[in-house]
């Protein structure tokens, strides 16, 4: 899909420059920090971390970015709130 919608991150130098970055710096950096940051935790914390991290990069897009989220979006994030809600609530019986 990036092939066939940005024709200038692949055409000028500067586009090719900002597709390094992009890749290297916020990508890459922040996923080897993720990892790093979930392998001091235990498996639930990491599985809850995993389920919550997707949530807030919607929410951080419509909050800072301004995009709008499609009602089945939102159902989604929903759902998401609602599944570590209950395993929140039946671990702390437990």
């Amino acid at each position: 899909m990036l092939l066939a919608t940005a024709g200038p991150l692949f055409s000028t130098r500067s586009g090719l420059l900002v597709r390094a970055y992009l890749a290297i710096v916020p990508m890459s950096l922040a996923y080897v920090l993720f990892g790093v940051g979930l392998g001091n935790v235990g498996a639930s914390t990491t599985a809850t971390l995993i389920l919550i991290e997707p949530v807030a990069a919607a929410l951080l897009s419509v909050v800072i970015v301004g995009e709008h989220l499609r009602m089945l979006g939102w159902a989604g994030i929903s759902l998401v709130c609602c599944g570590l809600l209950i395993l929140g609530t039946r671990s702390s019986r437990h």
